[in-house]
């Protein structure tokens, strides 16, 4: 006996150890005529009103039958010897015919079934009336027999004032799959009238109705005709469709176009401009300059849809007024297509001058970042816009803008140009001075090496050597690594000077430890930037020539390259780029000198090590007791072992007590007038964690 037919024969004994074995033992059972056997006899047996665990396992084993023919007679026959709702839902869902092979006997079978399940539709049992529109929306086929008329039958129920609002939602979603029949169209819009003259119907419901029938008659654009839209735009309806429209080219919908965009009603013409910046590929030059003169009013779906549409030259033209006027909510969408802009096209330069030159009037971060990312992507900056960009920086470090920012934004434009090279590091040496903490020192020195290139090595040196080794906010041998980067780019990074310190820089990181992270992509970007800089250093030397020796050690250097993008995927996808580029410049003999200006740069990802949390917050002090609460308590406080204390560049240890911290130096928290460094190490993770607190006296 198999184990199936043991599990039917013990249904009878234990019914409920035998059910929870029973759907199992079908979908593994080899024979199909017993599987089938064995749903029939369980739901002959035991599918009884008031036990929903039987119906629970009907359900289950049901649904492990495969859909051929033989199981959809199976499953007719449950219905007709059933009376029982819960079955007869159980059984409908499991109704499908997909993998079926398209037989003559089948599409009679089908035919019998469809028939069956459009009476049920009108049933009084909303479980199965609703289970029955499902069922009969996945079997119906559009070739299907023109005796079956659907919509004669969900006509007739919808006309039927007492039909809930889910059964008349799922007739809407069916009427859909009856396409093409006209009827089936009318028939949503029958709804639609039928609603705006009942004032019975909830607003809240008559607003679902009429979204699902618009959806219903709009969800295959490929069968609407004009007829259609012209019935929508005189039922005030046709900027509701707008919604639910896809993909659809008729004469007359651009035709309606032209009156949303010149509609008095703001809401009609933003429904217009999205609708058209979602289906619309090419716009006649009439309808894009309506959109221009649009962008004031709606500037981010305007200028989405003519960036798409417009030459580049014709958008510096659209964008050019906008920032010499602009507003502070339109500040970032505005810049961000200037930038994109600027990356693809060199007429570009036009609208960084104007940048440069409403920063200079009115300094703002969100300027400063354009600008930042603007200079990432230019080779140089011209002597006027160099000027220019000057007095913007001079002006934007004595404001309350970031001075880390403002120092990156030197930075940058230092190495695009010669001329003013010299004042821009001065700007950014003054903003490294009057940086009081050691950490906003760390920060600004991480931008040196970033963006300075051999003036930024110069700068950042000094800071690195500066700061406390011993302080728990750094790691000593990471400190010492960043202080031999720095000194490899002020030598040159590309020549023979650049390696000592480069070696240097690789011994020290090989012994920086923080644990839970991996040094893996620092050590090995280092080694093969070492390798980099003695297999090219010799190129330029007139008495060498190129060698094969010298073509196989860069073709290994560019693997190398490559296996570290793949494997430094996480970090960031412009990191990936430049490393799949030096890779490809490795194997290129007539691209070596752009190599040289790429090995001046570090990326980013490089100084993304030190995993500290700063956190700001305010807290009550007394004598020498700070009371923390809130998210810092929560984030910092609860979950370190040992805390530290940070005055300026001294540290002190500190007691922790629910929420407390005491200091029991001679050194109190109230003698410190500035903002007090709290550092410790988390509990799960150990990883130091850092927090600023504001002293407020009590």
């Amino acid at each position: 006996m198999s184990t199936l037919s043991l599990a039917v024969s013990r249904l009878g004994l234990q019914p409920h150890v035998a059910l929870a074995q029973l759907p199992g033992e079908v979908a593994a059972s080899r024979s199909l005529s017993e599987a089938r056997m064995a749903s029939l006899t369980l739901v002959n047996s035991f599918c009884k009103p008031g036990d929903p665990v039987v119906k629970l396992h009907a359900a289950q084993t049901l649904r492990q039958l495969p859909a051929d023919i033989e199981t959809l007679k199976l499953l007719c026959a449950i219905l007709e010897k059933s009376a029982d709702a819960e079955v007869i839902c159980v059984v409908l869902a499991a109704i499908h015919s997909d993998s079926a092979p398209n037989t003559a006997e089948l599409r009679d079978l089908l035919l019998l079934v469809q028939h069956q399940l459009l009476k049920m539709i009108d049933n009084e049992d909303e479980r199965i009336a609703q289970q029955a529109i499902l069922t009969f929306g996945r079997l119906y086929r559009r070739e299907s027999p023109a005796a079956i008329a659907p919509v004669d039958h969900v006509s007739a129920v919808l006309r039927k004032e007492a039909v809930s609002l889910q059964t008349r939602l799922l007739l809407i979603q069916l009427l859909k799959k009856l396409y093409p029949d006209e009827r089936a169209i009318s028939l949503c819009f029958e709804q639609l009238d039928s609603l705006s003259q009942s004032s019975a119907c909830r607003p809240s419901r008559r607003r679902r109705i009429a979204r699902f029938a618009i959806q219903s008659i709009v969800d295959r654009p490929e069968l609407i005709t004009d007829e259609t839209l012209q019935s929508l735009a005189s039922r005030n309806l046709i900027t509701h469709a707008m919604f639910y429209l896809k993909d659809i080219s008729l004469s007359s919908f651009r035709y309606f176009f032209y009156g949303f965009l010149t509609s008095d009603n703001p809401r009609v013409q933003q429904l217009a401009l999205l609708t058209m910046a979602r289906i619309l590929d090419s716009i006649p030059h009439e309808m894009l300059t309506i959109v221009k003169r649009l962008v004031p009013f709606h500037t981010t779906v305007c200028l989405r849809i003519l960036s798409r549409q417009l030459a580049p030259q014709d958008m510096v033209s659209v964008l050019t007024p906008l920032i010499v006027d602009l507003d502070f909510h339109l500040k970032k969408t505005v810049l961000v297509h200037a930038v994109r802009l600027s990356k693809s096209d060199s007429s570009a330069s036009l609208l960084f001058h104007k940048i440069v030159d409403r920063l200079s009037r009115t300094p703002t971060k969100e300027l400063l970042i354009a600008i930042s990312q603007y200079l990432h992507h230019v080779i140089s900056v011209d002597d006027g816009i160099a000027s220019l960009l000057f007095s913007a920086c001079d002006i934007a470090s004595c404001s309350d803008i970031p001075r880390r920012l403002t120092a990156r934004v030197c930075l940058q434009a230092s190495s695009r140009n010669i001329t003013y090279s010299d004042q821009f590091c001065a700007i950014a040496a003054n903003i490294i001075s009057t940086q009081q903490s050691s950490f906003g020192r760390y920060l600004i020195g991480l931008e040196c090496l970033m963006y300075g290139g051999i003036s930024g090595g110069r700068l950042a040196k000094p800071i690195f050597s500066d700061l406390n080794p011993l302080s728990p906010t750094f790691n000593l041998f990471w400190l010492r690594t960043l202080m031999f980067v720095s000194a490899s780019l002020e030598s040159g990074g590309n020549t023979y000077a650049a390696l000592v310190p480069l070696y240097q820089a690789h011994m020290a990181m090989s012994a920086v430890s923080f644990p839970g992270i991996d040094t893996f992509f620092q050590l090995e970007f280092l080694r093969l930037r070492i390798e980099l800089i003695e297999a090219t250093c010799s190129i330029y030397n007139p008495q060498t020539k190129y060698s094969t020796v010298l073509q196989q050690s860069l073709e290994v250097i560019a693997a190398g390259l490559v296996k570290l993008a793949h494997i430094s995927m996480s970090l960031s996808t412009s990191l990936t780029a430049y490393l799949s580029r030096l890779s490809t410049l490795c194997k290129d003999w007539t691209q070596l000198q752009v190599l040289r200006k790429d090995l001046l740069a570090i990326p980013a990802s490089f100084f993304t090590l030190l995993p500290c949390d700063v956190v700001g917050a305010r807290a009550s002090v007394s004598a020498g007791l700070i009371s923390v609460s809130g998210r810092l308590r929560a984030e910092i406080v609860d979950k370190i072992v040992s805390v530290y204390a940070v005055f300026g560049d001294s540290c002190v240890a500190v007691q922790v007590d629910r929420g407390v911290l005491s200091c029991n130096s001679v050194c109190s928290f109230l003698d410190f007038s500035g903002q007090v460094k709290i550092v410790g190490t988390d509990r799960l993770q150990q990883q130091w964690q850092l927090a600023n607190i504001i002293p407020t006296k009590v």
